[in-house]
């Protein structure tokens, strides 16, 4: 796994792109995503890839 290379979307291309809830400001729902994302990619460091993209298209 490690020739692998993962390519995640960014917390703020997946706010922008989803239906949010609105008893949360943007700010703090971006936050927990990029938690979130964290969460990821330190499994997937663990697991053994070296290459991980984040894309942000919304950019």
């Amino acid at each position: 796994m490690a020739g692998c290379k993962v390519m995640l979307i960014g917390s703020v291309t997946i706010l922008c792109w989803s239906f949010i809830r609105e008893d949360i400001d943007k700010p703090t729902l971006a936050n927990q995503i990029a938690l979130a994302l964290r969460d990821e990619v330190i499994d997937l460091e663990n697991a053994g890839i070296k290459n991980i993209q984040i894309d942000e298209p919304a950019f």
